[in-house]
């Protein structure tokens, strides 16, 4: 998978998904960077500790929120990095998949 760029999100059509009004978009997708992003630091390390538990953990959050906030690719992507980690998927590209991951997540307008 690759990067998605998300800045050109519809925040009406997005709120619609979610259900509630559009001036809350910017604070929940504002919330979900930051903390994605403190997620992306962790992952980072565990990805070079080859620490295939916390990888799937992270993932599973990342995937979790993205889910909730009806963003399927990105919710994708780390549901298939949570998967091969939880397979201990040796010759998996978890490298590639983060910098993807961190790539789409900075895209979202602030």
């Amino acid at each position: 998978m690759s990067f998605v760029d998300y800045s050109e999100i519809d925040f009406e059509e997005l709120a619609s998904k979610v259900g509630v009004g559009s001036k809350h978009i910017p604070l929940l997708l504002g919330s979900f960077v930051s903390e994605s992003l403190e997620g992306l630091e962790t992952l980072q390390e565990a990805i070079s500790k080859k620490d295939y538990e916390v990888i799937a953990t992270v993932a599973h959050s990342i995937k979790g929120s993205a889910s909730n906030l009806h963003i399927q690719k990105l919710a994708e992507q780390a549901k298939e990095l949570e998967l091969m980690a939880k397979e201990k998927n040796t010759e998996y590209m978890y490298e590639k998949t983060l910098i993807s991951l961190q790539e789409s997540i900075k895209s979202f307008k602030q």
